[in-house]
């Protein structure tokens, strides 16, 4: 099982198009979303192909390849839009590996152990670290993305967990050991 993972495309058509091709190109089976898909929020810059409606019709019909959470800019008349849910958290079982979703990574209780992987989005910066066992993630925005990173996913399956930027190029990865 091939995951592609994104967060924080705040309505951004173009960056959400990407996706679904990235998606299709990977071989993934399925595409998580950290949250942040729709609404711009008020105090961010508005991307250039803003186009909520567009990102729902995209995406609507892989709703049953989706696996999504919500984010801070998820408004419940934006979800509603939408034919997959967006919880504030979930997880689930890969391989050895449990894996936590979130938007965010504070004030999370998930009980993480060695092994453990928590997926998580909304600071629109990569990061791909293992600390005590533990794998963090975060895909970084393939539509606003911050601290000079570029557009980037993640990539996760039972081999291991790639970031990459939007051309493919792998950037940091941690491999799982058997």
């Amino acid at each position: 099982m091939t995951f592609l993972i994104c967060s924080d495309l705040h309505g951004d058509l173009t960056a959400a198009e990407t996706i679904v091709q990235i998606f299709h190109k990977e071989k993934a089976d399925q595409l998580i979303i950290l949250g942040d898909l729709l609404f711009c929020g008020y105090r961010i810059v508005t991307p250039t192909s803003y186009q909520p409606e567009g990102v729902a019709a995209l995406l609507n019909p892989m709703a049953d390849k989706i696996i999504s959470v919500a984010g801070n800019c998820d408004r419940l008349e934006d979800r509603q839009k939408l034919h997959f849910e967006m919880p504030r958290h979930r997880h689930f079982r890969l391989g050895k590996h449990i894996v936590f979703l979130a938007h965010g990574d504070e004030n999370l209780d998930f009980p993480l152990a060695k092994g453990d992987i928590l997926l998580f989005g909304h600071t629109h910066r990569p990061l791909l670290k293992e600390e005590d066992g533990i794998v963090y993630a975060n895909p970084g925005s393939a539509a606003l993305p911050r601290g000079g990173s570029a557009p980037s996913y993640l990539v996760l399956s039972e081999r291991g967990l790639f970031l990459k930027e939007m051309n493919g190029s792998v950037v940091n990865s941690v491999v799982f050991k058997e």
